[in-house]
C-alpha cells in the first residue's frame, strides 16, 4: 500500500504534497495574512477534512489507487498503441519525402515532449467540456462536482466511468500528436519521461495538490496567460451559476482563452462555495441533481438519472420547435 501512494504517478508521492503544503501555507502568511496558528488551522480544518464530503472523496481516492489502475491503464494502451501504429503506417506512406526532418536525438526529444503533452492536455479540454456539455457525461462528472470541500483527495472523487473516458481520450490525442510528429521527423525519437511521466505532467504534478484546495493560490499575471493557476480551477468548481461553463483547461490555459470560457478573478479566503446544489439549473439541459454523499447513490447516479435527462432534453426539443 505505501508503494503505490509513493507511486510519482499519484498525488500522493511526498514531493508533491510537501510542495504543495508550503506554497498553500505561505500563501496564507504572505497574501492573505494569517498568523502561523491561524494558516495551520486553515489548513487542517477539522470541518473540512471529516466533512462527509471529504469522507467520500477518501472512498473514491482508494479505489482510483487500488482498483482503477488497471482498467485505466488498459484503456490507455487500447487507445493509444494501435493508433500510434496504424495512423503511423498510414502517415509514412503518405507523407511526401519532401515534408520529412531531422534533427539531434535531444532536440527531438523535446519537441515530441511538448507535442504529446499539448495534444493530451488539447483533448482533456475538449473532453472535460464535453462532460459539462452531454448529459450523460454530466451526470458522470458530477459526482466529482458534488464535492462540497475541495482537497487533494478530490481529485480522485471520480465516478469509475470517467478515468476510463478522460484517459481513452489522452490515449488518442497522445497517439495522434506523436504519429503526425513521427511523420515528419522519422527518427521517431521517443518522449522524455520521468518515472514513467511525461517531464512536462511530472512538473506540473508538483502543483496539481493545489488545484483542489481550500487555498486560493494564485500565479502571477504573466504565467496565467498560459498555465492554469489553482484559483482558476476552484473558480471552476464553483457553485455560482455566473461561474459555470468556466475554465475548462487542466495544464494550459490557452485553450479557455481560445474558445471563450476562461474566467479569471481574484477570490478571497472562503469567497468561492463549493458543490452541485439541488434545484441548480446551471448545467446541460437543465439537469437537477440531487446531492448525496452516499457512495452507492454516487455510483448509480449516471444511470438513475438517464430517465431525467431524456424528459429533459425531449421537452427542450418540443419547446425549440414551437418557438
Amino acid at each position: 500500500m505505501l508503494n503505490r501512494l509513493q507511486d510519482p504517478r499519484t498525488i500522493f508521492f511526498a514531493p508533491y504534497l510537501a510542495v504543495a503544503l508550503v506554497v498553500a501555507f505561505v500563501w496564507l502568511l504572505r497574501f492573505e495574512h494569517k498568523t502561523w496558528r491561524e494558516a495551520v488551522s486553515v489548513l487542517g480544518s477539522r470541518q473540512v477534512w471529516f466533512s462527509q464530503s471529504t469522507r467520500l472523496d477518501a472512498i473514491y481516492s482508494l479505489g482510483y489507487l487500488f482498483v482503477m489502475g488497471m482498467p485505466i491503464a488498459a484503456v490507455e494502451s487500447a487507445a493509444f498503441f494501435p493508433t500510434l501504429k496504424y495512423l503511423g503506417q498510414a502517415l509514412t506512406w503518405t507523407m511526401p519525402e519532401a515534408w520529412t526532418l531531422t534533427a539531434s536525438a535531444h532536440l527531438e526529444a523535446v519537441m515530441a515532449t511538448i507535442v504529446t503533452m499539448l495534444s493530451i492536455d488539447f483533448s482533456s479540454y475538449l473532453a472535460h467540456r464535453a462532460m459539462h456539455s452531454v448529459p450523460f457525461l454530466w451526470n458522470v462528472h458530477s459526482v466529482h462536482h458534488s464535492a462540497r470541500h475541495l482537497t487533494p483527495l478530490t481529485t480522485y472523487r471520480q465516478h469509475p466511468i470517467e478515468p476510463l473516458f478522460l484517459n481513452a481520450c489522452r490515449g488518442f490525442a497522445a497517439a495522434i500528436g506523436l504519429a503526425f510528429f513521427h511523420a515528419v521527423f522519422i527518427n521517431a525519437t521517443p518522449v522524455i519521461t520521468v518515472y514513467g511521466l511525461g517531464a512536462g505532467f511530472f512538473i506540473y504534478m508538483f502543483t496539481t495538490n493545489l488545484h483542489h484546495c481550500t487555498v486560493p493560490v494564485r500565479y502571477p499575471r504573466w504565467l496565467r496567460y498560459g498555465i492554469v493557476s489553482p484559483h482558476i480551477h476552484q473558480i471552476h468548481h464553483s457553485s455560482d451559476v455566473g461561474h459555470h461553463g468556466r475554465n475548462f483547461g487542466v495544464v494550459f490555459s490557452i485553450w479557455d482563452r481560445v474558445f471563450g470560457t476562461y474566467l479569471d478573478h481574484k477570490p478571497g479566503l472562503g469567497e468561492l462555495t463549493f458543490g452541485v446544489d439541488a434545484g441548480n439549473s446551471g448545467e446541460p439541459y437543465g439537469l437537477r441533481y440531487v446531492e448525496s454523499h452516499s457512495l452507492r447513490a454516487s455510483l448509480l447516479r449516471p444511470f438513475t438519472a438517464l430517465g431525467q435527462s431524456q424528459r429533459l432534453i425531449t421537452r427542450n426539443r418540443r419547446h425549440r420547435s414551437s418557438v
